[in-house]
């Protein structure tokens, strides 16, 4: 795997070479960043779709989506606001939910979950119990 969205080497790379690539970012950033890797993928002779496309997003759930992004924010002090919510995903679980299938939609195949530090194991209980129950 290689983690990184540089579009002219990194992506390069990840065509030549990469069975897994993890990007970062916003679903326009995300979409643009496949879009150049399925062009390095021609360029180079490689099945874009031999490529496992995920995506790490710090996500943090809770029944109210406005404590949600406050403890997002509250997470990511050294990162741009908007850059925090943009790479995360966050809310209530159909908030969350929504989010990944925009994601999936996007080309992203694994949604890597960065949990909440504060509340790692109520995180992964809320993500197991209400995101992936229901996809199954």
């Amino acid at each position: 795997m290689v983690g990184g969205g540089g579009e002219r080497k990194t992506l390069r790379i990840v065509a030549k070479y990469a069975d897994a690539c993890n990007l970062y970012g916003s679903v326009e950033t995300i979409k643009r960043k496949l879009d150049v890797l399925k062009e390095h993928c021609k360029s180079v002779g490689r099945d874009y779709d031999s490529i496992l496309k995920t995506r790490l997003s710090p996500t943090v759930i809770d029944d109210d989506k406005e404590m949600a992004k406050k403890r997002l924010l509250q997470n990511s002090k050294e990162m741009d606001e908007a850059v925090a919510l943009s790479g995360s995903v966050y809310g209530t679980p159909e908030d969350v939910s929504t989010q990944i299938q925009i994601l999936k939609d996007a080309g992203i195949q694994y949604h890597i979950v960065g949990l909440d530090p504060s509340r790692e194991l109520e995180t992964l209980d809320r993500f197991a119990n209400n995101i992936l129950k229901k996809e199954r």
